[in-house]
């Protein structure tokens, strides 16, 4: 595990140097609405990092077409989603934030690099499953020593936008996960905004719920509004 560790960590470029440190921010009001915005005389930091991005995107897409061993695909998905809009891996990623007086795409890829030994570590030993989620709560809910935590897609309803490869928009495929889980006997825990499609759907004698306020917003810093970030957890055998 180390020495593909070390194969893979040999093949992630180190993010350029960005000039204009530090980059100031500030909030102005468009619209009626709050976006963060960048002193427009480091412009250059930012055109770096995001010439990076897009240089990275498109060589890891390419490489990832080609194959390769596990250390070169590894090292491919990493750039690849890294350097991508919200990490989705469909196209190039941008941000006008400031993120420890860096540019955000710089700030974030470091951190993601630095995390990389530590995720390793954390992963030796764990299975990691590739299919629909449905199969694997139906495989282990059954087991009262089990524990899911499901964080699936946000509703459809509770998001200003975006998407993902596999996607649950529609609120009868929550209800269909919902309505799984509550037949499962091992301790479940369910991660999504409030809505009031969960609200019919979780039976309180059965599932507890904590929340907290969490604003939302996008890469440009404009903000998509206030949400309520919840967990719900039902008990084994409840």
């Amino acid at each position: 595990m180390r020495d593909d560790l070390g194969a893979l960590l040999a093949l992630i470029p180190a993010p350029p140097a960005t000039p204009g440190y530090p980059l100031a921010k500030a909030w102005e009001v468009r619209g009626g609405k709050k976006v963060e915005v960048l002193n427009p005389a480091n412009k250059a930091a930012m055109d770096v990092a995001d010439a990076f991005a897009a240089e990275q995107f498109a060589r890891a897409k390419e490489r990832l077409a080609r194959g390769g061993s596990p250390a070169e695909r590894a090292a491919w998905l990493f750039l690849r989603n890294r350097c991508s809009f919200g990490g989705q891996g469909t196209s190039a990623g941008h941000s006008t934030r400031v993120r420890g007086g860096k540019p955000e795409m710089v700030e974030s890829y470091l951190g993601a690099l630095a995390a990389l030994p530590t995720v390793s570590a954390r992963l030796r030993g764990v299975e990691i499953l590739n299919g629909n989620a449905l199969d694997v709560i139906a495989r282990h809910g059954h087991n009262p020593d089990a524990v899911l935590y499901n964080d699936p897609p946000f509703l459809g309803e509770t998001r200003g936008g975006g998407g993902y490869a596999f996607d649950m928009r529609e609120e009868g495929k929550h209800v269909e996960l919902i309505g799984l889980l509550g037949g499962c006997r091992a301790r479940v825990l369910l991660e999504g905004y409030w809505s009031a499609a969960y609200e019919r759907s979780l039976d309180p004698a059965r599932w507890r719920r904590y929340e907290k306020g969490v604003k939302v917003s996008i890469a440009t810093g404009e903000e998509k509004g206030d949400r309520v970030q919840c967990v719900w957890v039902k008990d084994a055998n409840a």
